[in-house]
C-alpha cells in the first residue's frame, strides 16, 4: 500500500523506507524497501529510484531475541530470589521485581546507578554496612571469585547473597547476584 500511495502521489511520498513482508510457502519473507521519487524541471516527477533487501534472517534473528529477552524476563520475575545484574564495571543492568519488594525501592531509584551507590542509597538500612561494601568491593576487585553470604538489614530481615561472574564466551562481562530471604 505504502509503494502504490508514493506512486500515485510522489509529491506527497517523496522518498520511501519501510520493512514489509510477504507469505510463501508457509513461511514469513521479509524485505526492506527503499526508494527516492526524482523529478523534472517542472517539478513534475519523472523517476522512481529504490531498491529491495530481502532480511528475512535479519527479521528472523531479531524475533529470536525478542523472543529470548521475553522468556528471561518473565524467567527473573517468577523466582523467589531478587535478581540483579551488573556489568563489570558495576552499573545495574537488568533486575526483577522480587528485588525491588525485597529493598522496598523502585526501577527509578536503580536504573543506571553502580552498585555501590546503589547500596548507599536504599531505603532499608543494612546491620552492618562496612562489611556487606568490602564484600562488594573485593568482588568488584576479582570478578573471577564466586561468593556466597549472609546481608542482616537492621529490620531484623536475614538475605543469602550468592554472587557469581556473568561470562560471554569465557570473558567476565558482568556479575549476578541473588539475594533470598531466609
Amino acid at each position: 500500500k505504502s509503494l502504490i500511495q508514493a506512486l500515485e502521489n510522489p509529491m506527497e511520498c517523496k522518498t520511501l523506507d519501510f520493512i514489509y513482508n510477504i507469505e510463501r510457502n508457509g513461511e514469513k519473507q521479509y524485505f526492506h524497501l527503499r526508494g527516492e521519487a526524482y523529478f523534472d524541471e517542472e517539478g513534475q516527477p519523472d523517476e522512481f529510484f529504490g531498491s529491495i533487501e530481502d532480511v528475512s534472517n535479519r527479521m528472523r534473528k531479531a524475533e529470536e531475541v525478542a523472543y529470548s529477552q521475553s522468556l528471561l524476563a518473565a524467567t527473573l520475575d517468577s523466582t523467589v530470589n531478587g535478581i540483579l545484574v551488573i556489568n563489570k564495571r558495576g552499573k545495574v543492568q537488568e533486575y526483577n521485581r522480587k528485588y525491588l519488594e525485597m529493598w522496598d525501592t523502585t526501577a527509578e531509584l536503580i536504573e543506571g546507578k553502580k552498585l555501590m551507590e546503589l547500596v548507599s542509597e536504599m531505603p532499608v538500612r543494612l546491620e552492618n554496612p562496612e562489611i556487606f561494601y568490602h564484600d562488594v568491593e573485593m568482588v568488584l576487585q576479582d570478578n573471577r571469585v564466586e561468593t556466597f553470604s549472609e546481608v542482616r538489614l537492621e529490620d531484623g530481615k536475614i538475605f543469602e547473597v550468592h554472587s557469581k561472574p556473568l561470562l560471554h564466551k569465557e570473558i567476565v562481562v558482568g556479575r549476578i547476584l541473588s539475594f533470598r530471604e531466609i
